[in-house]
């Protein structure tokens, strides 16, 4: 039978003691220094060590990991959870993959479009501009970011 967590984090004496018995009419027993022990337990391992014996007993946990830890972790990257993206200005860089896996819809992640890229495509196919109107807009300035001036 696995055991609770706090039996690896406090000394059997200490859960024996009458204070952590659950008695008769009692809601439960008080274990308000436990979760202490439970911190004192985890601080002299490492979260994998710490897993390592957790699941023995079959109590779920698992490792946070850190930025760093997620970037070299394959089994991330084979997964598709974390995707390495080309973007044309920033290079390459890591991002969170779709979480949802479809054998029969697969997805993508694919970068950003940059500032304006797609204008000319929605003002001809989706506003229904010609090319004409699509240069008078571009030669007005119309898309033109705006400009930075300096206060004064």
């Amino acid at each position: 039978m696995s055991q609770p967590v706090f039996y690896h984090a406090q000394p059997q004496q200490t859960l024996d003691h009458p204070r952590h018995q659950k008695s008769e009419g009692q809601g439960s027993a008080d274990r308000s220094d436990l979760g202490l022990r439970i911190e004192q337990w985890t601080m002299t391992k490492t979260k994998f060590e710490a897993m390592d014996i957790l699941n023995k007993d079959d109590i779920p946990c698992g490792p946070i990991l850190s930025m760093k830890e997620l970037a070299e972790d394959q089994s991330l990257r084979a997964t598709g959870t974390i995707v390495e993206v080309d973007h044309p200005k920033r290079g390459k860089y890591l991002s969170v993959g779709n979480p949802i896996k479809l054998s029969d819809s697969p997805s993508e992640v694919t970068r950003s479009p940059l500032l304006g890229e797609h204008t000319d495509e929605i003002l001809r196919e989706v506003l229904g501009f010609s090319d004409n109107q699509v240069a008078e807009i571009h030669s007005s300035g119309a898309l033109e970011p705006p400009r930075k001036q300096a206060a004064e």
